[in-house]
């Protein structure tokens, strides 16, 4: 079933079509004469102008070139897979928030909920183009949302991380020395259950992303599956029982909670940071 698009990604999407449709009035070019220039198919390129055909970043390039107007078209398509990525996990934050527990897993990141402000703020740093004063926005935003996993009721998490997140350490010697603390003590607390998924536990699932799931205190459940720069948010029933048994095969797979807390204290010894902060 297509995803549906969310408001603000639908009108991203709506200024990428407008913009295409006006340089290609303006340029004066049949679609054959552009499909000459650009080496893609003209029936194709006569669907993205008029928004009937997904695009690619390499199709708005070539685009820009004929139309010389720099990375003009490349930005518009960013921003409409941004809209969508945002507008998705938006909404999920929102539902999360109410959450009376949830389950979180990534082949590749702490997931967001369990990141300190140094790892947000150097992986979130990665984008190009993105502002300081953007970056730190978003960090204060991913700090308060890891509130429900404290204070007087904090809610029931497990978390996975797949052995490829501890191997990957940040520039920053001292931010990473503070993750992986922080890591060490969210395993020690009584509402959270974290594992570790060796890299030789084999293929499964949700292999090569992330995926998070939380169920509401009516029992609803409601998942969010992220790659490396998309997201979507998954509601629907059949679906998100999907996303469950994947889980439990990653958990099921995974070290037990004891061994998996020696796992980190030993690379917080064998990495030499326990006097780093």
């Amino acid at each position: 079933m297509p995803a549906r698009k969310t408001s603000s990604e639908r009108a991203a999407q709506q200024l990428l079509i407008q913009e295409l449709q006006r340089l290609h009035a303006e340029a004066g070019l049949s679609y054959r004469e552009l499909a000459a220039e650009t080496n893609y198919d003209a029936s194709y390129l006569n669907r993205v102008v008029n928004g009937k055909s997904n695009a690619s970043p390499e199709v708005m390039g070539s685009l820009d070139r004929i139309y010389g107007t720099g990375s003009l078209l490349v930005g518009l398509w960013e921003l409409t897979k941004s809209a969508g990525v945002l507008g998705y996990f938006q909404k999920f934050a929102a539902i999360a928030a109410q959450a009376a527990s949830r389950a979180d897993y990534h082949a590749s990141l702490v997931p967001g909920i369990y990141q300190t402000a140094g790892y947000a703020r150097e992986l979130l740093s990665t984008r190009p183009w993105r502002t300081a004063e953007e970056v730190e926005t978003f960090v204060e935003d991913r700090l308060r949302r890891q509130e429900p996993l404290s204070g007087d009721a904090p809610i029931l998490a497990r978390v996975v991380l797949d052995e490829a997140v501890l191997l990957r350490a940040l520039g920053d010697k001292g931010a990473w020395a503070e993750q992986v603390n922080h890591l060490i003590e969210c395993a020690q607390r009584p509402n959270i259950t974290l594992q570790v998924l060796p890299l030789g536990s084999g293929s499964h699932y949700h292999v090569g992303g992330g995926v998070s799931l939380v169920w509401l205190p009516k029992g609803k459940c409601v998942g969010y599956v992220e790659g490396n720069s998309s997201g979507q948010m998954v509601d629907d029933p059949s679906e998100v029982e999907l996303m469950r048994l994947g889980y439990d095969q990653i958990r099921d797979r995974s070290l037990s909670p004891d061994e998996s807390l020696r796992m980190l204290r030993k690379l917080q010894v064998d990495g030499g940071l326990c006097g780093e902060s």
